[in-house]
């Protein structure tokens, strides 16, 4: 009995913990609107609305393209925390001449399923595009590689903006990520292995051969690295383009939380330079409750508009 008393205890503690954490996370404002940090992407999720009207499947792919990097980024930070276990792995094998490798399959899983997700990013781009230029000439709304193909080869409608296109044409990198992509979605699986001198991770897999070589990536980090600075350069050019196109509306989006409600402002594209841009809808009903009244509202612009 004393030590199920202990337990409660213990859970009556950790639940006071956490109610108070949620209070004080409540009771402080939470600035979501931060459009100087925004990228291509995110200003094209705040004002597609303005203009088009997509179905659920296409706002899927496209509130996608940044959801797929997000979670690509979360899978990088899991590497640092499997890495260290590789050296313990190592022990052992030196210790026993044998090892199962379970640590460096767990971080090959993680590298593959890295480049898929960037490729995931890939498709979601085609998707946006697919969707808003779906009639026009060669344009695939079903094959990523092959809006990447016609666009190498001239074949997509001048109705597609020129940036966008020249952005697919150019990316000539594409074709030996699509076969990277390609390998490790329809072959078995690599593995990886970290030179700690070198603090360097290598992904190598026997089952598939380049020539006459095993495919081997042999520093994941900067392959990584130049990958994802390529995606993001293509990102840029094809939503700046298609930002371009976009109508100079009011739009509703969301400023903030405060003690578990919401704060909004209207904005719009040629005013969202800053956290005082649009105009506060929110003051509407707390400046008549002072138990919820912004807490920032003092030093807000599109408060005082």
């Amino acid at each position: 009995m004393r030590c199920i008393k202990r337990s409660l205890s213990r859970q009556r503690i950790l639940k006071d913990q956490i109610n108070g954490s949620e209070n004080q996370l409540n009771n402080k404002f939470v600035q979501i609107f931060n459009p100087e940090t925004w990228t291509q992407v995110q200003r094209f999720l705040t004002f597609f609305q303005a203009k088009y009207s997509f179905t659920q499947r296409q706002q899927s792919a496209i509130f996608g393209v940044e959801g797929q990097f997000n979670r690509v980024h979360r899978l990088i930070g899991l590497i640092a925390q499997v890495i260290p276990s590789l050296e313990q792995e190592r022990r052992e094998l030196e210790k026993n001449g044998i090892s199962n490798g379970e640590r460096s399959k767990e971080l090959a899983a993680l590298v593959e399923s890295i480049y898929v997700g960037l490729y995931s990013v890939l498709d979601c781009v085609r998707g946006t595009i697919s969707a808003i230029y779906a009639k026009s000439r060669g344009i695939s709304s079903k094959s990523t590689s092959k809006l990447f193909k016609n666009a190498q080869n001239g074949l997509i409608e001048e109705t597609v903006p020129k940036e966008i296109r020249d952005a697919l044409s150019e990316s000539d990198w594409f074709s030996e990520f699509q076969n990277l992509r390609t390998i490790i979605i329809h072959f078995n699986p690599g593995s990886c292995s970290f030179d700690s001198s070198k603090n360097k991770l290598t992904y190598l897999n026997n089952e598939v051969h380049q020539g006459a070589n095993p495919l081997v990536i042999d520093d994941v980090a900067s392959d990584l690295n130049a990958l994802i600075e390529k995606i993001n350069v293509l990102l840029d050019r094809v939503f700046r383009a298609i930002n371009c196109t976009l109508n100079d509306d009011q739009v509703l989006t969301l400023c903030g939380t405060y003690k578990g409600r919401l704060y909004q402002r209207s904005i719009s594209l040629s005013d969202s330079s800053s956290f005082d841009s649009g105009v506060c809808e929110s003051k509407k009903w707390f400046d008549n409750n002072a138990n919820f009244r912004c807490p920032v509202a003092k030093e807000c612009g599109a408060y005082r508009k």
